[in-house]
């Protein structure tokens, strides 16, 4: 049961004025929505946290984009499977290849910021959604036949993010 569905409802109802709205409000919430606000809020709590994740993420993002495409930095070759990187030896290929990496990184950096606008604003939620899979699929070709540390908490930190989505997915639409 949405309270906010309740209020709006009850809004409709014709001579019924504001204070009678918030007065049955008062006594519905006192006797369903207590348990119903306390879920909303700690479910809000971890959208913040799935939203803040992905603009921190979005600056790290950019920012280290912007380094890869400036050739002020190497790749990491943590990143990329050993057979790729064998293949990357020639100097000038690595050159030009982690300044395409860069430009690809500043996207996902921006997909990232609008992953976290959608996750704060809660309307194009279809967006986090796609991409938290993405990210899922991407980390999991980057650890193929490796463990590192760094990718594998990427992988908890997007499972847990696409948990909180699919739960306050389905919050939402009952």
């Amino acid at each position: 049961m949405s309270l906010g569905e309740v209020e709006k409802d009850l809004r409709q109802i014709k001579g019924i004025g504001d204070k009678r709205i918030e007065k049955i409000m008062a006594v519905i919430e006192k006797h369903l929505g207590g348990a119903d606000r306390k879920g909303e809020s700690d479910m809000n709590i971890l959208l913040i946290a799935c939203a803040v994740f992905y603009a921190v993420l979005c600056i790290f993002s950019i920012v280290t984009g912007a380094i890869y495409m400036s050739g002020k930095r190497r790749l990491n070759p943590l990143e990329l499977s050993d057979s790729f990187m064998q293949k990357l030896s020639d100097p000038e290929k690595l050159h030009r290849f982690t300044v395409r990496m860069g430009l690809v990184t500043v996207i996902v950096g921006v997909v990232q910021g609008l992953t976290a606008y959608a996750i704060f604003s809660r309307r194009i939620f279809w967006l986090a959604l796609g991409f938290t899979l993405f990210s899922i699929a991407s980390v999991g070709c980057k650890l193929k036949g490796k463990i590192n540390a760094f990718p594998l908490m990427k992988l908890a930190a997007y499972l847990f993010i696409l948990a909180v989505l699919i739960v306050s997915a389905a919050q939402h639409l009952y």
